[in-house]
């Protein structure tokens, strides 16, 4: 079933995304990705910056500031299409 963009938004839209669409289904599985994602990333970041801060690791003070500088351009890319998308620019 197609979406006129020029129809004005109602609730029969909502009566199909519901009962007529596997919206369920969908949010289900990105729930369960989520997940998992938050999982591997917790097991695999935590002992990497435990290992940073507390073991002596050659290059560990130089790959602790490499993080944090490739970290910070994507946090202010996003700060700034933030702001363009609401400022309405």
């Amino acid at each position: 079933m197609p979406f006129w963009f020029h129809l004005p938004p109602t609730l029969k839209n909502f009566r199909v995304l519901f009962y007529q669409t596997d919206y369920g289904v969908w949010v289900v599985n990105i729930m369960a990705v989520a997940a998992c994602v938050v999982a591997i990333t917790l097991l695999t970041a935590v002992p990497a910056g435990y290992a940073l801060a507390r073991l002596r690791l050659p290059g560990a003070e130089n790959t602790g500031i490499a993080m944090r500088v490739v970290g910070r351009p994507g946090i202010a890319l996003a700060a700034i299409f933030a702001f363009t998308l609401w400022s309405g620019q």
